[in-house]
């Protein structure tokens, strides 16, 4: 077997008639080929006439579906509008009834710890009222310190309730904010489908 050498083998590649070491003599002959016949089907272009009668084919077709969209828009509006006062009314009406089962007994709680702290100012002052041993400084200093412990408690108190608020408002914010994006997001699903088409 002989190798055909890298340059005898471009040459042939290059050209039918070469005959190259390895190659077998070859007579080339002449054929007459025709070159490759393209169809001739391709359709003229329309004429003014008949592009205006496309174009405006074109454009009622358009004006169709632009019609239809923007009635099924304002219909998706008006009931997506509906749809949200009913779930925000929902949502309020939920919360009035819920509201006061949460918080009154947080706020009977406060109430309590107030007229607890009251009752023990009351009591220090009736003891201290009939003692003639303890001066009437150290009477209002510790009358004083009372009254701070119980407004630091009852203020702490108040605090944890008012947080409590704050954070069950947050969950009715962010529920009629859902309810919002919800009726935003069907409308802008249909005119993005009208957008596309």
């Amino acid at each position: 077997m002989t190798d055909i050498s890298f340059l005898d083998f471009i040459k042939e590649l290059r050209d039918d008639t070469y005959v190259g070491e390895t190659a077998s003599p070859v007579a080339v002959e002449e054929v007459d080929v025709a070159p490759p016949s393209y169809s001739t089907n391709v359709p003229p272009p329309p004429s003014p006439e008949e592009q205006a009668a496309l174009t405006a084919e074109k454009r009622a077709a358009l004006e169709i579906l632009q019609s239809t969209y923007e009635r099924e828009i304002t219909h998706l509006g008006q009931t997506e509008q509906k749809l949200l006062i009913k779930r925000l009314s929902e949502i309020r009406q939920h919360a009035i009834e819920d509201v006061p089962s949460r918080f009154d007994p947080v706020l009977e709680a406060l109430d309590e710890e107030g007229d607890k702290m009251v009752g023990k100012l009351g009591r220090y002052f009736t003891k201290v009222s009939g003692d003639d041993k303890t001066g009437l400084e150290v009477k209002v200093e510790e009358s004083q310190r009372l009254s701070e412990k119980a407004k630091v408690k009852v203020e702490k108190m108040k605090k944890k309730v008012e947080e409590e608020i704050a954070e069950y408002r947050r969950g009715l914010i962010a529920k009629e904010e859902k309810a919002v994006e919800e009726a935003k997001n069907s409308i802008t699903a249909l005119v993005g489908k009208a957008q596309v088409r």
